[in-house]
Order: C-alpha cells, then structure tokens, then sequence
C-alpha cells in the first residue's frame, strides 16, 4: 500500500513538471496588423487634414488575454511574474498547507517507505534555497539548513519538524524578491548555477523543476497525514496564483 503511494507520487510529479513545461508555452499574442501606439497617436499631416473625407488615425486594437484578460497590443502580456513561477508559489503554499494540518504522529519519525515529515520539509527548503537564494542571488546558505544534510541521497534523518518549517518560511522571505522581478523573456534568457551544481540551467528549467518537486512531496505529507488519520487534504489545491485571470 505505501509502495503504491509512493508510485502515484512520483506519477503525479511527472505530470505536474508536463504542465508547468506548456504553461511556459501559452503566451498571449497581439495581433500582427494592429498600429503601433506611436503611429496611432500621431496627428494627421496638414496635407491629410485637408483631403476631403479625411478617416481620423485609429487607436490600437487590443487583444483578448486567456481567461478575459485584456492586454494593449505590442506591449506584451500582463504585468505579473510568468505563470511559472505563480505555480511555484502555488506549490509552496500546499506546502505550507499540508504541513499545517499533518497530525502530531505525522511530524516525527518517518512512516514505512516514507520520508520522515521534518526531512521533507528540510529537504524543500534546502533546494530551493539552493536555487533562488544561493543560486540567483549569491546570497549565504541558510544557517540551518546548512547544517543538515537533507539533500538528495542523504542518510534518512527526522529533522525538528517545527525548526524545518521556520527555515522553509526563511527561505521564502529571501527569494520572492528576486522571482517577483521575473518576466518572461527571463525564463530562458537567465542561467543560475545551483548551489553545489556543476552545471547552470535556464530560470524556466528550474521553476518547472521546482514546482514539480515541491508537489511531489506535498502529497507526500498528504500522504502521511491519512496513514495518521487526517482527512483528504486535496492536493494540489485551488492553485490561485497560476490560475488567476490577469487583473484578478
């Protein structure tokens, strides 16, 4: 039964990084015949003014956004973060969520096959600290979490759930302002070395990645919290940062 847990995962993994990989994709495009604003607004020669029936310069088209968002054509899509980082966020807040509601006997030792719940969490925050912080930005590794050795193919250990928790939210703080500054040009155009990383990969790379890891081991501590007795907690959630119409 846990092994089975552990396939459906790894599966639903798989498929979130396929979704966060075509989110990348959908773009809002201006149509190719609207004017440009600059040519829109300017006056009409004197020679133009003159000539009978005259037609008045028209202002540009604007083009319709997905979800009924509308967008000035030729000035890109909305002015928010790209959709894939709004799914990390997402992932995030499951997180965050999950681990709020798991039970007492869910937050100490590991349970079968399955990860202890402080290492998931530790193991969460230690990547995308690597990532986003160390990474991007150059910043120190969080003291904590430098400490524990929560990386991929560690030992199994049972960090203090409530102390992971705390570096996880540290972490955060630390990266917002950096993704917050992403647009989507930036995806493929900004290389970031991972901390302990031989090789650099794209922002868009890692986002996906991210994303995708982060759910995993969401349901992960879904997962936890039925074998300890709590109810379907829902996971992947209501995902209101990447499903938000613009504006909205």
């Amino acid at each position: 039964m846990v092994f089975a847990m552990t396939l459906g995962l790894v599966l639903g993994a798989a498929s979130v990084l396929l979704i966060g990989q075509w989110l990348r994709g959908e773009l809002i495009a201006a149509p190719d015949a609207a004017p440009t604003r600059a040519a829109a607004d300017a006056p009409p020669s004197r020679e133009d003014a003159r000539a009978p029936g005259a037609a008045r310069p028209r202002r540009p088209r604007r083009a319709e956004g997905a979800r009924g968002g509308v967008t000035a054509s030729g000035d890109g899509a909305d002015a928010r973060p790209p959709r894939l980082v709004r799914l990390l966020w997402d992932a995030w807040d499951e997180l965050d969520r999950v681990a709020a509601a798991l039970p007492a006997p869910g937050r100490g030792r590991a349970i079968g096959r399955l990860n202890a719940g402080g290492w998931i969490v530790a193991h969460i925050a230690a990547q995308q600290d690597a990532y986003w912080c160390a990474g991007a930005q150059g910043l120190e590794a969080d003291a904590w979490l430098a400490g524990r050795a929560v990386g991929f193919g560690s030992e199994p250990s049972a960090p203090p759930f409530g102390e992971a928790l705390a570096a996880f939210g540290r972490v955060r703080a630390r990266a917002m302002p950096w993704l917050r500054s992403l647009r989507e040009a930036d995806l493929d155009r900004r290389a970031i070395l991972p901390a302990g990383a031989e090789a650099e990969r794209s922002a868009g790379d890692l986002l996906a990645r991210s994303a995708a890891h982060v759910f995993a081991h969401a349901g992960e501590l879904s997962a936890i919290a039925s074998l300890v007795g709590a109810p379907d907690l829902g996971v992947p959630g209501r995902l209101t940062h990447s499903t938000a119409p613009p504006g909205g």
